[in-house]
């Protein structure tokens, strides 16, 4: 954190004959901007967004810092912060930066996702309105939810013009696909984000076969490919419930097979796999999936994922006692 210690010498320049030259402060807002995206990265969000502050009262107009404080009060993910970064991403579309385009895709999407819980909580008596016509409220508010997603939905096709296959997009086309209920559509992005994890994942798999790699690269490669397959098994998992939910059980089982080849330790998706080999009659493979998720599972015997795996193995194996 260079910057971070340079900072001080550049406030005290600021103080000397009552302001700075035009060079010192662009580097004083080049230093906020750099400490503020290295807070970002860092997941210390309140002190990014309190660089950006900083830098933005220096130069009010920094459209860098704008972007930053605009990602990092999405982050932090609040009800004021979702609308203060939707905002200052509108703000900022004139200039077609993907970044920024992409960043006010994802504040109407998360808008939409608040509306839906505000009725969603109405609906289910957790919260109280004090409207003449609680129903019509209730509607209301989805209609204003579906109306941010078809908006989030537009900026992340205009994204998509911006950025030749971008992960970030495809996989908000296929969030904001099946918020809408179109489980067909959000499909099809997934499908199309597993092609760009899966291209991404093998280039960098391909780098670890160089001869003349040193220890610390070999570590950061590898730990690239195992990130970019998390993603990619992540891609499958979700399109493995769209295809569950249009009834394509033999095209989900394909996509959790992956899943686990691609993550094998991971407990929850043999348990989903275990659920439609039951479904499909395949019950001596859903039994060695649900011992296995016992197995990787970190929750004690008691827990009710655990019982429902137990019920299932008893009426698999009930099954295959009766043939």
């Amino acid at each position: 954190m260079k910057k971070l210690a340079l900072l001080p010498l550049f406030l005290a320049l600021a103080c000397q004959s009552g302001g700075i030259t035009s060079e010192q402060k662009a580097k004083l807002v080049e230093s906020y901007q750099e400490t503020a995206q290295q807070y970002y990265t860092m997941g210390d969000l309140d002190r990014a967004n309190s660089q950006c502050l900083k830098g933005l009262a220096v130069e009010p107009g920094n459209d860098r810092l704008r972007l930053i404080q605009a990602w990092t009060l999405l982050r932090r993910g609040g009800k004021s912060d979702i609308a203060q970064a939707e905002t200052t991403f509108r703000s900022l579309q004139k200039g077609n930066d993907f970044r920024a385009v992409l960043g006010l895709a994802e504040a109407l999407e998360r808008k939409g996702l608040l509306f839906s819980e505000s009725a969603a909580n109405l609906r289910s008596g957790k919260r109280v309105t004090e409207a003449s016509d609680p129903t019509k409220r209730i509607a209301d508010i989805e209609t204003q939810a579906l109306k941010a997603w078809e908006e989030s939905l537009s900026y992340y096709m205009a994204a998509l013009k911006l950025q030749k296959e971008p992960a970030d997009v495809y996989s908000g086309l296929a969030r904001v696909e099946t918020l809408r209920g179109n489980q067909e559509a959000a499909l099809g992005w997934s499908q199309k984000l597993i092609e760009v994890t899966r291209a991404d994942r093998l280039f960098w798999n391909e780098r670890l076969t160089r001869a003349d790699m040193t220890t610390t690269d070999e570590t950061r490669l590898r730990d690239i490919v195992r990130q970019r397959g998390r993603v990619e098994s992540a891609a499958h998992l979700t399109s493995a419930d769209l295809a569950t939910q249009l009834g394509r059980d033999t095209e989900a089982l394909a996509h959790l097979d992956e899943a686990i080849s691609l993550e094998p330790d991971r407990a929850d998706s043999y348990s989903r796999r275990a659920q439609i080999r039951q479904e499909l009659g395949r019950f001596a493979e859903a039994i060695t999936d649900l011992e296995r998720f016992i197995a990787l599972s970190d929750r004690d015997s008691n827990h009710p994922d655990i019982q429902r795996a137990f019920r299932m193995r008893r009426e698999c194996q009930d099954e295959i006692d009766r043939r």
